[in-house]
């Protein structure tokens, strides 16, 4: 077993720099920890294997729905990660710092003058052969049309985390509860775990007359059973 003090690699800009001696095969770790955006060096006179393991060290974040509000991205880019982030609905510059690229565009199941899918972005960034370390989308409700056809299409497959606000109303407007249990169930059947789950309590409850009250929007991670383990190892 290895064991890792994180904290030099939560730093901003941390660059950090891995010696790894005494492979045997078994890249758990360094697949793990190259996630932090780490430059790793692994040497093992006993194995064969390809002068480079990944063509890109660093994570790679998709994030829709911006609305000028960078919290998120101004924080996960301390980790080393390279961020696109989409938002049709404002204004910003291309780059935001070195690693944030900005587009004025929003997702859709197809495209549009300012739409288009997951798959056409990811094709249009060269990333058909990258893990998506995380996917962040909070796009008012359009995330329950698109939500099945990453799952039909597979596009989640190449995906660690999803991140989602769910916008409950749009499901009891539209009687759509059985679509979404079905997207969550094929979820499962691809190795997705739910690791978090909270109401959304700034936008608060929704009261019922006579029923009680509501929460019409959450906040739910999901994350894939084998990113899980090697988190812990």
């Amino acid at each position: 077993d290895k064991f890792v003090c994180m904290d030099n690699l939560r730093r901003e800009n941390s660059g950090c720099l891995i010696y790894s001696f005494g492979i045997n095969n078994e890249w758990s770790f360094e697949d793990m920890i190259i996630k932090f955006g780490c430059e790793i060096y692994a040497y093992d006179h006993t194995i064969e294997a390809p002068p480079k393991r990944r063509e890109n060290s660093g994570c790679l974040i998709y994030s829709f729905g911006i609305n000028n509000e960078w919290s998120f991205e101004d924080m996960i880019i301390k980790f080393g990660c390279e961020i696109y982030a989409y938002d049709h609905t404002i204004e910003a510059p291309p780059k935001r710092g070195e690693n944030i690229h900005f587009f004025k565009m929003g997702i859709d199941t197809v495209k549009g003058t300012k739409m288009d899918t997951l798959d056409a972005f990811i094709e249009r960034n060269n990333h058909k052969n990258r893990t998506i370390s995380y996917l962040k989308v909070d796009v008012e409700a359009a995330e329950l049309k698109t939500f099945p056809q990453w799952i039909k299409k597979g596009t989640l497959q190449q995906v660690d985390q999803i991140a989602l606000e769910f916008h409950l109303t749009a499901l009891h407007n539209q009687n759509r509860f059985k679509e979404l249990l079905q997207a969550v169930k094929d979820m499962y059947l691809m190795g997705f775990r739910l690791i978090s789950y909270e109401p959304n309590s700034f936008a608060g409850p929704k009261k019922i007359k006579n029923t009680g009250s509501y929460y019409r929007f959450f906040e739910i991670v999901f994350m894939k059973d084998n990113v899980w383990n090697s988190e812990d190892q």
